[in-house]
């Protein structure tokens, strides 16, 4: 029992030792995929947990930051959360808040961007905040997702497309022509 203990241990201080390097890069993807920082650090602590739950049978070819943003996003899109997020937002009548220091310019345009990625769906959003916040290839978010690199291209064509129509709605109600903000565009 006692060897099972201090085996338990060392895994948990692995897991912390090998996990910490990616931890800023995780909750700012989780602050980019919640409504808010207190839902982003849920969010984040319990990708961890769950990420540390099946530490054991991390594969050790797998690249250790792809493997604990699958978690992270595996995490977000639980039905059990999406469900929350549903009655959170119901209540509040708030959307999400997405990509936290990614936009250059004025405050209001941040807020249109933001106000612009909540009205994405979740399956064009997360891929394209994978790769715009996160910064991860084509080939690594459709592992982290589970879908062909094809799909992955494809869904973050199309939230590029969506999120550049409803920022031109947006420019053209504020009377400013286009708004200029930069979504990274290397993905």
């Amino acid at each position: 029992m006692a060897e099972d203990l201090v085996g338990a241990l060392n895994a948990r201080a692995w897991f912390v030792y090998m996990s910490s390097p990616y931890m800023s890069d995780l909750l700012t993807t989780a602050e980019a995929l919640a409504a808010d920082g207190e839902e982003a650090e849920e969010l984040l602590v319990s990708a961890m947990d769950r990420a540390l739950h099946d530490f054991r049978a991390y594969p050790v070819t797998t690249d250790l930051r792809v493997w604990l943003f699958r978690a992270l996003v595996r995490t977000y899109q639980s039905p059990w959360r999406r469900a929350a997020r549903w009655l959170r937002r119901g209540v509040s009548g708030e959307g999400p808040r997405p990509l936290r220091g990614v936009v250059s310019g004025s405050r209001s345009e941040a807020g249109q961007v933001r106000a612009a990625l909540g009205q994405l769906p979740a399956r064009c959003r997360v891929p394209l905040v994978l790769g715009d916040v996160a910064g991860f290839t084509y080939r690594q978010i459709g592992e982290i997702l589970g879908v062909p690199v094809g799909q992955v291209r494809s869904r973050i064509a199309r939230a590029r497309q969506a999120l550049g129509r409803l920022l031109g709605v947006a420019a053209a109600r504020a009377g400013t022509g286009r708004i200029g903000v930069h979504v990274g565009a290397g993905v």
